[in-house]
């Protein structure tokens, strides 16, 4: 089997958000008419709103905050011929900042394509491959965009293929209650000068009954690391407006980076086990998560850890893991009002600092198209190693 060479596969996965940033979308000589119907029988949405995240620490001079505007277009055509395209853009610019560089410490660029992308469905099957920028993140993989190709299959009964390739990502580029900025695009192989430039990514999923399955997956980039790893869902019912449920992540990380850059590393692994109680409008659970005592960077590049909240910066730190952390979290719907909270007790026994994290986050449904939020997350930290600090954040969002 001849093998293409990645820069190869690196040139195709660039032409297309190049195409679209040039604005060619069509090379033919055709009717504008038929352009300008084609084009206005696609999907054409926006937001427009306002953002505000802010990190006060005790004890430290490291106080940060921001208010920005931001506005949204989204694009998606027709289906013709089982071929279709969208865009994402969206761009944000500083309203207020509680020091000056605030906004360049978060935001490294004021706009982003976060999608630009084509996607083709195999005739007579289930089958679509997407080719360009768009979202890849799955189960330890990091980013909000990424730019390659994936492929996706439901041609099998109960059964979900996915496998697929990127040589570029961005870790930031997404409004959200958590806003954490912009941080423009990075190539995979940034990692260090021996780190492949491509990351390959696959899994299988096994579909049950109601929102159940199975799934196994792989990831792998040359001379960084490989994942294999599962994760599942599985309820029941126990009444007819209860159901109790189960779901876990395990993933192993093996390390491939070469001795005389990171001669300590090793192989580690984490796992993540939640059990729930669920009603129509309100929902309980609890659960435990843990890294192994082995030490290796598993959040390195495009790769992501297991993080069932929002904040600690102990599990993992850096590449110091043996830490566990025990939780419990609730969402509540009441009337046009969403809540959601979470507390958790991390230990990470590699530092010997235990943690305590509450989160608490509302969603306030204003009007079909507007909507507010509001987020708090204090994180408490035992002993004088690192500072505690309370983050929070508002979005003011309308949709069109």
């Amino acid at each position: 089997m001849r093998i293409i060479p990645s820069n190869r596969i690196r040139a195709l996965l660039t032409l297309v958000p190049v195409l679209f940033g040039q604005n060619a979308v069509c090379q033919e000589t055709e009717d504008p008419d038929d352009i300008r119907s084609y084009l206005a029988s696609g999907t054409f949405n926006g937001e427009i709103g306002l953002v505000s995240i802010s990190h006060e620490y005790r004890g430290s001079d490291d106080d940060r905050g921001n208010a920005l505007g931001f506005l949204q277009l989204k694009y998606k055509s027709i289906d013709t011929l089982g071929l279709h395209w969208g865009a994402w853009w969206y761009g944000v610019q500083s309203a207020w900042e509680m020091h000056p560089g605030d906004y360049d410490r978060l935001c490294k660029a004021d706009s982003s394509l976060r999608e630009c992308f084509v996607s083709w469905t195999i005739p007579e099957s289930e089958t679509t491959a997407t080719i360009g920028r768009f979202s890849m993140r799955q189960t330890t993989i990091d980013g909000r965009s990424h730019q390659g190709i994936q492929l996706i299959s439901t041609d099998i009964p109960d059964i979900t293929l996915r496998a697929g390739a990127f040589h570029r990502w961005s870790r930031y580029n997404r409004i959200h209650v958590n806003f954490q900025g912009m941080t423009g695009w990075y190539e995979v192989d940034a990692v260090h000068e021996d780190a492949g430039d491509l990351f390959w990514f696959g899994s299988i999923r096994k579909h049950g009954q109601d929102s159940d399955y199975v799934e196994l997956f792989g990831r792998h980039q040359d001379k960084v690391m490989s994942v294999i790893g599962t994760e599942w869902n599985y309820s029941r019912p126990v009444s007819s407006d209860r159901r109790i449920g189960v779901d876990g992540t395990f993933a192993y990380f093996e390390n491939a980076w070469p001795d005389r850059l990171q001669p300590e590393y090793e192989d580690a692994y984490t796992w993540l086990i939640h059990a729930s109680l669920k009603t129509e409008s309100l929902s309980f659970g609890i659960g435990w998560h843990g890294i192994s005592d082995h030490t290796a960077d598993i959040g390195v590049g495009p790769y992501f850890w297991i993080d069932p909240l929002i904040v600690d910066d102990t599990l993992p730190y850096n590449d110091r893991n043996r830490a566990q952390l025990f939780y419990a979290d609730a969402e509540a719907s009441l009337g046009m009002i969403d809540f959601n909270f979470a507390y958790g007790y991390g230990i990470n026994n590699a530092i010997e600092v235990n943690s305590h994290e509450f989160n608490a986050t509302g969603k306030v449904h204003l009007r079909q198209d507007l909507s507010f939020e509001i987020m708090v997350s204090w994180n408490i930290y035992e002993g004088d190693t690192l500072a505690d600090y309370v983050r929070t954040g508002t979005l003011l969002t309308f949709e069109f």
